[in-house]
């Protein structure tokens, strides 16, 4: 269940990393029980493999700058 986000109540992060993926929740707490934020949930699976792609070219400018870049979905 998500839910919106409190101003009231602390952020908290949950992170994951493996060998070749990181990634974060924000949650907060409701009830002792650690509950999804809502983000943009009405994202298309396009749209949010382009913001994955933004993101990764804003992480990797230094190695990716000027060069030919492949991308696969």
């Amino acid at each position: 269940m998500l839910k919106h986000f409190d101003t009231d109540k602390q952020p908290v992060m949950i992170v994951y990393a493996s060998d070749w993926a990181v990634s974060v929740i924000l949650t907060q707490d409701h009830d002792g029980v650690y509950l999804p934020v809502n983000p943009r949930v009405d994202y298309s699976i396009a749209e949010k493999e382009i913001l994955a792609l933004l993101r990764v070219l804003n992480e990797c400018h230094n190695m990716l700058a000027g060069r030919t870049i492949r991308v696969l979905t």
